[in-house]
């Protein structure tokens, strides 16, 4: 999805609800939620860390470390 393409660029908090928006233009549900929630850190984290999967696992926990209440609005 173009919304995850620049997820690295973008707080978590952000990419989530751009995606839950988009999602909710076509399925009036959150259906695609807990996907959404599962992809984003690890869309976010793939762009940084490339190929190498101990350094996306890295990534990952960091962002992830990251989130504050911010994420929430």
């Amino acid at each position: 999805a173009p919304i995850m393409e620049h997820a690295c660029e973008r707080t978590i908090g952000e990419t989530v609800l751009e995606c839950v928006r988009s999602s909710r233009r076509t399925c009036p549900s959150n259906a695609n939620l807990g996907i959404i929630l599962l992809l984003t850190p690890l869309a976010a984290s793939a762009r940084v860390a490339g190929d190498d999967i101990v350094a996306m696992r890295w990534e990952t926990r960091r962002r992830l470390q990251r989130l504050s209440v911010n994420d929430a609005h």
